[in-house]
């Protein structure tokens, strides 16, 4: 239990005034009176007791939420769109469209960029958090940086 709190403050846990312990979203650790065993309360309820600080770190890191990365399944250039479809492993479809960046006061003025179309219904279901994951596959996909290049080519 010595290293208890110091491992749950690698993973996020700061102190809160009140509590006797550490807390990191709706989860709270608190050690014991004697100092043998620590109890993990989830929304404001006590949900697991040990004296094993493994079996607390383990139980802890089942109640904080998982960080979900973004997977591509599929990239299809659309002609017709003049952008890409973007198939996703969970089957959502994104559409990135490419704009032309028109602030004369831009380093960038007159080169293209890609956008996440919202215009239709594509795209608009990603999370903050999702579209900022999908921002930054799109700045590392082959497929759109060439077609960048590709259009700013065209404006030369």
């Amino acid at each position: 239990m010595k290293t208890l709190m110091t491992n749950l403050e690698t993973l996020g846990f700061t102190k809160e005034t009140g509590l006797d312990g550490l807390s990191l979203n709706n989860v709270a650790v608190s050690l014991h009176w004697s100092g043998e065993k620590a109890v993990v309360a989830v929304d404001g309820k006590q949900a697991f007791v040990s004296e094993s600080e493994d079996e607390i770190i383990a139980f802890v890191k089942s109640q904080l939420p998982q960080e979900e990365k973004i997977e591509v399944s599929e990239v299809e250039y659309n002609d017709d769109l003049n952008g890409f479809v973007v198939e996703l492993k969970d089957g959502r479809i994104v559409q990135v469209q490419f704009e032309k960046e028109n602030n004369r006061l831009d380093a960038d003025y007159g080169t293209y960029f890609a956008v996440i179309d919202k215009e239709n219904e594509y795209g608009l279901d990603l999370s903050d958090d999702e579209e900022d994951q999908f921002k930054e596959w799109m700045l590392s996909s082959v497929d759109i940086q060439n077609k960048i290049k590709e259009l700013d080519a065209e404006i030369i």
